[in-house]
């Protein structure tokens, strides 16, 4: 048995807990955003050089300056870590990021970007204001979302090949669970809720 801030854990819930932050921290929403742009930006263009350029620009807007802005804010005290564990400290950091994936929609318009990676960008705008709306009420999984949603749109491009990738959002979830950061309920509506709004968006903009 194991003491952990006073209670008694044993080593297969030490192990388990181990688990639950690798996979946390590998289902970041940032790591995973970053990823699925490459991803897009090359089944858009399918060349390395505009790939990575498309990638890279968008990822200035959706994953390096929201993560920029987070870590500074963590940083200065505002709040209290990357994770963003406590509600009321998520509406301004979530309302940040809208803002730059706004001011990126924009720029990528402007430079005639591939449209697949708008229709990723107008997703993306969505589905975090969706989430933004609800967590003024309630915890939703940000996690979870971003992992759904990024199986989703892997789904939407390549098939039922990439069907097992919901797989890992489940594992995503679980972690979430195991580490106290969310229920399952909040796991499964932030799933729910991102995939719902990928399809649409999606579909409506591939027409």
């Amino acid at each position: 048995m194991l003491h952990n801030g006073g209670d008694m854990v044993t080593k297969k819930q030490a192990l388990a807990l181990r688990a639950a932050q690798g996979v946390s921290l590998a289902g970041s929403p940032f790591l995973l955003a970053a990823l699925l742009l490459l991803i897009v930006s090359w089944h858009a263009t399918h060349q390395v050089g505009p790939a990575l350029g498309w990638a890279a620009l968008t990822a200035t807007f959706v994953t390096v300056g929201p993560f920029i802005m987070l870590a500074l804010a963590v940083s200065a005290g505002r709040v209290r870590n990357l994770d963003l564990d406590l509600r009321h400290e998520r509406p301004w950091p979530m309302l940040v990021a809208l803002g730059l994936t706004v001011l990126g929609l924009v720029i990528l318009w402007a430079l005639d970007a591939p449209r697949l990676l708008l229709i990723l960008l107008i997703s993306t705008l969505a589905g975090g204001l969706v989430a933004l709306l609800i967590t003024l009420r309630w915890k939703i999984s940000i996690h979870a979302g971003g992992a759904a949603g990024a199986a989703t749109v892997m789904a939407l491009l390549y098939g039922a090949q990439a069907l097992p990738l919901m797989l890992g959002v489940a594992v995503i979830g679980w972690s979430r669970v195991t580490l106290g950061k969310h229920t399952w309920s909040q796991v499964v509506a932030g799933a729910a809720i991102s995939i719902l709004i990928t399809v649409l968006v999606f579909e409506i903009g591939l027409l």
